[in-house]
């Protein structure tokens, strides 16, 4: 910008206030650059080492908040990846946690077994013995429970190459006084089960034998009811001749390794002649028993049998189910392959996230599998649990389904027992739910004191679904005898007919408290993952939004700054300013100042008049440079 006119060195003395003789010349005045600009910025600030100390702490933040930026970025990626994916590493981690192979999680709760397990007895005492010989109605009392603290160790485990493991388990019983009804001495008149069975096998032979038979067997002092303490019904036993002779004494079918031979031949040659030959021919699975009978005779602290079973390394569908059971892959108790068939597993747990509604469950005290269907969900400890329970079909043999005739092995029964003589050497026992519970109505007719109760007397699993652990058992089963006339054998003459209740037993198996504790942990992880992962995705957006703009920020705010608020000079310092800066307002101020010192003689009123006037129309206008070449001696 230029100046043409006569004035003092305004520029040098005009702060000073000082008249100095005019003096006509053409000055540049330049607008100033940005340099300059930056300059006197810089120059405002208090000094130049704080200006520099404030631009370092200012790049920190910058890159503190970029910083901040991708960590927000990574965590909300990571989020969308735990929700989207856990799901499957879950799954996988399972599969790997719940298989039985030895470094698993749940190898040492299988192997040690981490739940209580008691077993309880449900005697049913036969109060009117002398009236069922001569064929009125049995009436029974239910008397019990009398409960023995268990303990199933197992040992001797072997891995095989194929996906199975083998081990044996010896089971032990502590009679628990304080959770029984009485000591293990109380009284049970009870059926005499192994005359029974001696009487069921002489039903086939002619009336002469018969006879001879019935003779010896009272000379004995055999009798069809008796009086028997608990522990000796349960796993102390009683003495019985009977029961060497029923280890030997076949219907007609030799037993494997042995001859077997016909009930009239024992008799034909003498019944204590018989009685010499018993120890050379005693079954094999009953020796040990030194000639004892009892419900529970040699299953005490000892060896139940040898189990070979799927770990599920290979295949987690197969965990826990029965391979082979005492090196047979098959049973050879039945007469039909289907009945023989081993199926399902042993019930300590099946497989982990399974959606199947069925459960098969192998129990070799009665040499088969039962299905259990689920029935619903429900609580145990606070746990959530499925229910699988034996319904109505559990002991078919042949009434509903053909294939399972096999089962009733030659003896129909009403719908609801099943015949349990092949797995218990020929005795004529009979296999249901206590009470008759889901039995025909035929079972409960012939016998005073019945009262079935399916909260009571209901054989169920509870299993924790995700990791397919059972928790919570009640398996409820009742043994009961046929009582049949068998005519000429003394009081089995006139005794009345029907299914007679000898007991019911509870095996009852709870998890302990801290392993239920571990089981919520687990169980509740998908919860917790999926929470998780919301919740860090939605805290990771919040702050990645303010990041970003707290990033972008000081941009917009120097634009702005830039736009609104020009640099407003600190009218207290006069002495600090310079020509550049006093453009254009303060030149207007000053230059009239000038001008009004100057004599009236000079003749230049108008001139200055014109020239404030122009000033003032440049500041005036939109442009933002200084004003144009002003002529201050325009007329």
């Amino acid at each position: 910008m230029f100046l043409r006119s006569c004035l003092p060195a305004w520029c040098a003395g005009a702060r000073d206030g000082a008249t100095v003789a005019p003096r006509c010349e053409q000055f540049e005045v330049e607008a100033p650059s940005e340099e300059r600009r930056r300059q006197r910025t810089c120059s405002r600030s208090p000094s130049a080492s704080n200006s520099s100390g404030r631009s370092g702490i200012m790049c920190g933040q910058r890159v503190c908040i970029s910083a901040c930026v991708v960590v927000c970025l990574l965590l909300m990626l990571l989020g969308v990846a735990v929700l989207l994916g856990f799901d499957h590493l879950f799954r996988f981690i399972l599969s790997k946690e719940v298989s039985l192979t030895e470094h698993s999680r749940a190898f040492p709760m299988w192997k040690d077994t981490s739940h209580d397990i008691k077993i309880r007895f449900f005697f049913f005492n036969v109060t009117n013995p002398n009236n069922v010989l001569i064929g009125e109605k049995p009436a029974v009392k239910e008397v019990g429970p009398y409960t023995y603290r268990a303990e199933w160790i197992k040992h001797n485990i072997t891995f095989h190459d194929n996906g199975t493991m083998s081990y044996k388990e010896t089971k032990r019983y502590y009679f628990d006084r304080g959770s029984s009804v009485g000591p293990e001495t109380d009284e049970i008149m009870t059926v005499n089960v192994p005359f029974v069975t001696t009487a069921q096998l002489l039903k086939e032979q002619n009336f002469i034998i018969r006879g001879i038979a019935s003779l010896s067997l009272s000379g004995l002092g055999q009798r069809i009811f008796i009086s028997r303490s608990v522990g000796q019904l349960t796993f102390g036993g009683y003495p019985d001749i009977l029961v060497l002779l029923g280890s030997v004494i076949d219907s007609g079918r030799p037993r494997p390794g042995q001859p077997g031979f016909n009930i009239g031949d024992v008799f034909s040659h003498g019944y204590r002649t018989v009685i010499d030959m018993l120890g050379s021919l005693v079954d094999p699975d009953r020796q040990g028993t030194n000639g004892k009978f009892g419900y529970m005779i040699n299953k005490n602290d000892t060896i139940d049998g040898e189990y070979t079973i799927f770990t599920g390394e290979n295949d987690i569908s197969n965990v826990n189910k029965v391979y082979e059971f005492n090196k047979h892959r098959k049973l050879e108790v039945w007469p039909g392959d289907e009945c023989n068939t081993l199926k399902g597993t042993l019930g300590h747990i099946r497989p982990p996230l399974s959606k199947t509604d069925d459960q098969i469950v192998f129990i070799p005290d009665i040499c088969r599998s039962i299905p259990l269907e689920n029935t619903g969900e429900e609580t145990f400890k606070g746990l959530k649990v499925k229910r699988f329970v034996a319904g109505p079909t559990s002991f078919d043999s042949g009434q509903m389904r053909s294939e399972n005739d096999c089962f009733s092995a030659g003896r129909n029964l009403p719908e609801g027992g099943a015949n349990l003589g092949p797995c218990k050497q020929g005795a004529p026992l009979v296999l249901s739910f206590p009470h008759f519970l889901y039995a025909d109505a035929s079972y409960r007719g012939d016998i005073d004191g019945m009262k079935p109760n399916a909260s009571k007397h209901e054989f169920f699993f509870n299993s924790e679904p995700t990791l397919g652990v059972t928790v919570n058992v009640r398996g409820r089963i009742q043994i009961s005898v046929v009582l049949e006339r068998v005519f000429g054998l003394g009081p089995f003459s006139r005794v009345a007919e029907g299914v007679l209740p000898l007991f019911w037993q509870e095996t009852r198996v709870e998890a302990r408290d801290d392993t239920v504790k571990f089981l919520k942990t687990i169980v509740q992880l998908p919860e917790y993952s999926q929470w998780g992962s919301v919740g860090l995705i939605v805290i990771s957006s919040l702050l990645l939004a303010a990041s970003t703009f707290l990033l972008f920020r000081p941009r917009i705010t120097r634009r702005e700054i830039t736009k609104v608020q020009p640099v407003d000079e600190d009218p207290k310092k006069p002495a600090d300013a310079t020509c550049a800066d006093m453009l254009p307002s303060k030149v207007e101020r000053i230059l009239q100042n000038g001008l009004d010192r100057l004599p009236n003689s000079f003749g230049i009123t108008a001139v200055r008049n014109n020239f404030i006037n122009e000033l003032k129309n440049t500041r005036r206008s939109s442009e933002p440079s200084a004003p144009a070449d002003i002529d201050i001696y325009k007329s």
